[in-house]
């Protein structure tokens, strides 16, 4: 991971880091995957870290964006550029509302091995259509 990353994260623990390196601009771990859950932005991930970057020209919609969603944010070339902190911080909330999803998928994950599994079983429609109507009380 980046070192001038896990500084500022040292320090400010709360905020989204984004770190200018050459023509772009990146984020690491939580605050890649928060970016990407907002801005629908590709995850890089190598070993247990996630990166994702963006265009320097886009800085100005992701402040916008940050700013109207109340997160605290960080921006760093040799020092800092730009920096915001909000009284009603939600930085918090978008950890555990993406760790939540993350729990979520990997048990609808889990459950779509054990179904491919038991494809040939003669009850498997039956299975899947009480999931199904399951499925659509919860979303109603």
């Amino acid at each position: 991971m980046n070192e001038k990353f896990t500084y500022y994260k040292l320090n400010y623990s709360k905020y989204i880091v984004i770190i200018k390196k050459g023509n772009f601009f990146i984020s690491f771990d939580n605050d890649a995957l928060i970016l990407s859950n907002i801005f629908n932005y590709k995850i890089i991930q190598s070993n247990n870290n996630f990166k994702v970057g963006f265009p320097v020209n886009s800085l100005s919609k992701i402040i916008m964006k940050l700013d109207s969603l109340k997160l605290n944010y960080i921006v760093v070339d040799e020092d800092i550029i730009e920096k915001n902190k909000f009284k009603d911080n939600t930085y918090d909330e978008y950890i555990n509302n993406i760790i939540n999803n993350r729990i979520y998928l990997n048990r609808i994950n889990e459950i779509n091995k054990k179904l491919s599994k038991n494809i040939n079983n003669p009850n498997i429609k039956d299975i899947i259509f009480n999931i199904e109507k399951l499925l659509c009380e919860i979303s109603y």
